[in-house]
């Protein structure tokens, strides 16, 4: 890569174990399960030390408060994450029929016409065009996000 740098990748299900360091391969081994049985009586006294501190963090309420609420904050995010990507997503497929619609009224096409083209209601149909008309400078994106607004609104209010 031209940076001078060493790479090494490091393998916890490596079958190698006669061509790498004993240390090495028992903090692999740490790394994949950090149990009492993964710390061999032999092995290198920076895994004692940092199994004894992980013991320690692990038996701690504070920290295990703390480890919980990150949990709890993380799944939010998660869920608010891919809330909002269905929702972008949903728009997105929304404009690409208010882009038909679009097309379709530039050729003079009726509502009742587009929805039987489009397999969808007359009303959706137009709704649309009611904000194509009154909105022409908005882009199909826009219009979509409008229309999913105004859906959101009305199912609110039911």
């Amino acid at each position: 890569m031209g940076d001078e740098c060493s790479k090494i990748i490091l393998n916890t299900k490596g079958k190698n174990e006669d061509r790498v360091d004993r240390a090495l391969i028992d903090f692999l081994h740490y790394v994949e399960k950090s149990s009492d049985e993964n710390v061999p009586e032999d092995c290198d006294e920076r895994l004692k030390h940092l199994h004894k501190k992980i013991h320690q963090i692990k038996m701690s309420e504070e920290i295990g408060v703390s480890y919980m609420k990150m949990e709890e904050r993380d799944r939010l995010i998660r869920d608010e994450g891919l809330r909002r990507g269905k929702a972008e997503g949903r728009a997105e497929g929304e404009a690409r029929l208010v882009s038909i619609i679009r097309k379709k009224v530039s050729k003079s096409m009726s509502a009742a016409d587009i929805a039987d083209l489009l397999e969808t209601g007359c009303e959706e149909v137009e709704r649309t065009m009611e904000l194509l008309g009154a909105h022409p400078d908005w882009t199909d994106l826009q219009v979509a996000e409008e229309l999913l607004r105004q859906e959101a609104t009305s199912e609110g209010q039911e």
